[in-house]
């Protein structure tokens, strides 16, 4: 009788100890395949220039709208000196209504 309640005791420590080894191992896989696959979303990198700026673009649907704000940039691209903080924010704010525009399907 010991014998066989011993023998109980030992198997549901190593069945527990498996489920637990288990769902370690269901974790670890999942990150790594997370990991993988793109993983977290990196935190995003700060903006050059006024932040309202993108905020107008990120909020706008009106294509001739937006094409006003990527053409406003451009021309205001053209005058800052290269290698200025000018010549970089205007870049940017052209990038980003370009790529508002694209997922809008503007034409």
């Amino acid at each position: 009788m010991i014998a066989q309640t011993q023998l109980q005791g030992f198997l549901r420590r190593h069945v527990v100890a498996a489920f637990v080894a288990g769902i370690g191992l269901l974790l670890v896989f999942s990150m790594v395949r997370g990991t993988l696959n793109g993983g977290p979303t990196p935190a995003p990198v700060a903006q050059p220039g006024s932040q309202a700026v993108y905020e107008r673009i990120a909020a706008d649907t009106d294509c001739t709208v937006l094409q006003g704000e990527f053409d406003q940039a451009y021309a205001d691209h053209q005058t800052a000196p290269k290698g200025s903080n000018g010549a970089t924010w205007t870049l940017a704010y052209m990038e980003a209504a370009n790529a508002r525009m694209k997922a809008l399907g503007c034409p």
